[in-house]
C-alpha cells in the first residue's frame, strides 16, 4: 500500500498536472490500477492521519474555519 500511494504521489507532484486538478476514484483507481474502493480506504486513512496532525498542533474545525 504504501508503495502504491507514495508512487500516486510522485506521479501527482512530477507531472504537469495543475495542482487544481480534481480527479474521481475512478481515474486514480485506473491510474494506479487500484479497485475504486481500495483508492476510498487510502484516502480516508490519509485524511485521517492528517486530522490527527493538525490536531497535536493544536488546529480544531472550529478555528480552521475562522482562518
Amino acid at each position: 500500500m504504501a508503495n502504491n500511494t507514495r508512487t500516486f504521489s510522485n506521479a501527482l507532484i512530477t507531472s504537469n498536472t495543475p495542482s487544481t486538478t480534481n480527479f474521481t476514484l475512478q481515474e486514480i483507481a485506473d491510474m494506479m490500477d487500484l479497485s475504486k474502493e481500495r483508492v476510498r480506504q487510502i484516502e480516508a486513512k490519509a485524511l485521517n492521519k492528517f486530522k490527527r496532525r493538525l490536531s497535536a498542533l493544536g488546529y480544531n474545525q472550529a478555528n480552521l474555519l475562522n482562518h
